[in-house]
């Protein structure tokens, strides 16, 4: 996105906040061992490691929440905030990682699920340097929707029905 397109937004959405409030929605689907993701007209798969009964065909959730950390930081810093801010980037590449315990979701004594140690590094590469990549550090945690759901209570509500 330019610069000039984001501040196209800005004005539209300072005198029509309406057009900028939206929904997202993904809805997934069993196909055999894996689950087909869709949303927008995009689609993508998940699947389990075979020792949790997946046929480790695709990612795992467990990947894909990562990769949403990891590619938020990666378009938002470079598409939206750099051009904001006036700020030129070369690159961006975010790597998150976690610790996990499968024996948690297979429900062994004494064994949590959780995800822990949630770790995002974030090499930006730019002409103006470190002063530089410490704003657009600052400006995505304060922005992302992403990092924001990891660090903040966010309500949850979970319906199970029977088909």
């Amino acid at each position: 996105m330019t610069a000039e397109a984001i501040d196209q937004s800005t004005r539209e959405w300072t005198y029509e906040p309406d057009r900028a409030r939206g929904e997202a929605s993904v809805t997934a689907f069993s196909h055999g061992s894996e689950a087909i993701l869709t949303a927008d007209g995009f689609s993508w798969r998940t699947d389990l490691p075979t020792e949790l009964g997946g046929s480790n065909h695709a990612a795992s959730p467990t990947h894909m929440l990562l990769g949403a950390l990891a590619g938020c930081a990666v378009v938002v810093i470079r598409d939206t905030l750099a051009p904001q801010l006036g700020i030129p980037v070369d690159a961006v590449e975010a790597t998150a990682s976690c610790a996990t315990d499968a024996r948690g979701v297979l429900g062994m004594d004494g064994v949590k699920p959780d995800l822990r140690k949630l770790h995002l590094d974030v090499r930006i590469t730019s002409p103006m340097g470190a002063a530089a990549v410490d704003q657009l550090g600052d400006a995505w945690q304060e922005r992302s929707p992403i990092i924001l759901s990891f660090s903040k209570p966010v309500e949850l509500t979970l319906l199970f029905t029977a088909a």
